[in-house]
Parts: structure tokens; sequence; C-alpha cells
């Protein structure tokens, strides 16, 4: 009986986001250490250490489409688990480079292997999830963030006393971990039930998946925001940041998993839409320039609510996939890429130029504007559903 239960407590399911929270880390961790290991190990220009980001992120764009492809033609969880292994080959790549030019290779590595993994994982959950798929994502969400959190705290920890080779050893090692774990819940698992069409074309998802990436963007930037703000006019240090914005990051983390009843209760679009619009309204208060105790509490309660609407987008973006789930969730990533690296570049210009003050306002008013237009959007995404849509 105790066998039993262990198995199934840990089932094809736990296996699957136990993978998420142990490659999730290390690709989140890599994110931030890359341009100082590239300046502090390499000796790169500050040209050098972007072009070298950009690298990566151009590698994730052009292969989360290939991705899709290669999921939808083959098994998610092999797909997802040969992703981790190209991304714990690029972290033992970076562990033991010693120019820039194999940096390069690694970078680009890292990327394709990140676009296989998050894609095939995504992929699997959502052809799984069936009704409850914001349960589903909202899990994941949770997977993924506290991974990140233990993986940040790892690297904080070691990275003064053993540098930057034992921190890319270790999360080579993780990684791997995810791979087997992966691999052992593919054996003897199929593709799922699927329809055969889509019941939404690309062109009806297009400008949903604008608001997805436009989401990403004003949850990157807002991160990036606070990490700025707190180290140039508070003069905090990377610990005080840290110990700053930890609230946020266990909110984010929390929230996802308990999410689903509130989007089961409200419906998707309601969900996404006063997720965002709360977010809006506590990101005002930045523009108040308000002190460090003020922003630790406006980045849980945006983090809490951005963890309530990006498990429903994600549900929203891959249930009318049909049988392309895999080019679906492709086209998500893609967006949140996107995203990402267009909110990261523009809060900074702003923040540079201008202060806090209109920062947190473009901010604001960046996600009411987004909220507003959920509505549009949603129709366009249900516009050519077999079914009339009961989710909003």
């Amino acid at each position: 009986m105790t066998n039993s239960a262990e198995r199934r407590r840990f089932g094809r399911t736990e296996r699957v986001l136990h993978s998420a929270a142990f490659a999730g880390g290390p690709m989140e961790v890599l994110d931030f250490l890359l341009p100082l290991y590239s300046g502090a190990v390499l000796a790169a220009t500050p040209g050098e250490a972007g072009a070298l980001v950009a690298v990566c992120a151009l590698a994730a764009l052009v292969a989360r489409p290939l991705s899709g492809a290669l999921v939808d033609r083959g098994n998610e969880l092999v797909v997802a688990a040969a992703g981790a292994v190209v991304q714990a080959g690029a972290l033992a790549g970076f562990a033991l480079s010693g120019g820039l030019l194999p940096a390069f290779a690694m970078a680009a590595l890292s990327g394709v292997g990140g676009a296989l993994f998050w894609v095939g994982v995504r992929s699997w959950i959502a052809d799984r999830s069936g009704d409850d798929d914001a349960r589903g994502f909202g899990r994941l969400l949770s997977f993924e963030g506290t991974g990140e959190l233990i993986a940040y705290v790892v690297c904080f920890t070691m990275l003064e006393d053993l540098g930057y080779p034992a921190v890319f050893v270790l999360g080579a090692t993780s990684v791997l971990i995810a791979a087997v774990l992966l691999g052992s819940a593919a054996r003897g698992g199929e593709k799922g039930p699927q329809p055969q069409e889509e019941s939404a074309s690309p062109k009806d998802v297009l400008p949903f998946l604008v608001i997805c990436g436009v989401t990403a963007a004003l949850e990157a930037a807002m991160s990036l925001l606070l990490l700025l703000h707190l180290q140039t006019a508070h003069h905090y240090g990377p610990y005080a940041i840290a110990s700053a914005l930890a609230p946020g990051f266990i909110a984010f983390i929390l929230v996802p998993s308990v999410a689903h009843r509130v989007v089961a209760r409200i419906g998707k679009r309601s969900a996404v839409m006063l997720a965002l619009l709360a977010s809006a309204l506590v990101t005002g208060v930045l523009a108040a320039a308000p002190e460090p105790w003020v922003l630790t509490v406006v980045w849980v309660f945006a983090a809490a609510a951005l963890g309530i609407a990006i498990p429903a987008e994600q549900s929203a973006v891959s249930e009318r996939a049909g049988g392309r789930v895999g080019r679906r969730i492709g086209h998500y990533e893609t967006a949140q890429l996107a995203g990402v690296t267009v909110g990261t570049a523009a809060i900074g210009f702003v923040y540079q130029t201008s202060g806090i003050t209109l920062s947190g306002t473009v901010l604001a008013v960046g996600l009411a504007a987004t909220a507003a237009t959920v509505p549009f959007a949603w129709r366009s995404l249900n516009s050519t559903a077999a079914a009339p849509d009961t989710s909003g």
C-alpha cells in the first residue's frame, strides 16, 4: 500500500512539474549571471556582453517555433528532455569555457535548449490538463518559481566563495536531473487525445498573443525597475535587494497553485482583466517614489495579480490549439520572450532618463491599457470556436 501511494504521489505529472523546478532555476540564474560572467571572467566589453545576451535571446526566438513543430510530430517529454540535455551541455560549456567565442556558442545552445524544454513541458501540461487547464498551468508556474527562488539562494551562497564555474556545474547537474525525470515520465507515455484541427486560426490568436507578450514585458519591466531603484536611489546591495523582492517572488510562487479556483469562479477572460487592473492600481503607487518597504508591498500585490493572469493566459492560448498544441505554445513562448526583451530595454531607458515617477506611471498605464484590450482579443481568439465560449 505504501509503495502504491508513493508511486501515485510522484507520478508522471509530479515528475514533469519537478523537472520544471530543477531546470527552470538554473536557466533563470544564467540569464542573471551571463553579463556578469562575461565581464568578470571573459573580460568582455559592455558591447560584447550585450551581444552575448542577444545571441542567447535570438537563438531562443528562432528555436521556439521549430520546437513547437517537433512537439506536434513527436513526444512532448522527449523533446523537453532533449532540451534539458542541451541546456546542461551549455552550462557545462560555460564552466569550461576560456574564451569569448566558445561562450557565444554556449549562449546559442542555451537558447535552443530552453526553447525545446519549455515548449515541450508546457505543451504536455496543456494536453493533459483538460477542463482544469488553468490549475495545470498554475501548478507549473509555482514549481518554476520555487526552482528559481532556490537557484538564486544557492547562487548567492556559492558565487563569492566558489566562483562561476562551480555555479555553472551545479546548474548543469540540476538540469540533468530534470532530463532524467522527463525521460522516466516519457517512457510508456503517448500523446493525449486531441482534435484534428485548430478551432482558432493563427490570425485570430495573434491579438491575444500580443496581450501575453505585453504582460510579460510589463512583468519583467516592473521587477527590473524595482531592482534599479533600490540599487541607485536607496543604495541597496545584492543581498538587500534580494530580501526586499523575496516576498513578491514568494507570492508569485504560492498564488498560481490556488488561482485556478478564482479562474474557475469568474472565468479566464475576467481573471486576466481583473488581475491586470489590480496590478495597474498597485503599480501606480510607484509614481510617488515611495520608501523601500512600500516598494516591497507593491511588488507582492503586483506579483500575486500576475500569478493569476499568466496561467489564465497560457490556458486560453492553448485550449483551442487542437492538434497543434506545440505550435501554439511555441508562438506563446516567442511572444513572451519578445515582450521581456522589449520591456526590460525600454524600462531601463525610461528610468535612466526620467526616474521612477514616469516609469511607474508608464507601467501602470500599460497594465490598464492591456486590461482594456482583453475583451477584443478574447473575441478574436474565440471567433471561430466550434462551441460557444463559456470561460469569460
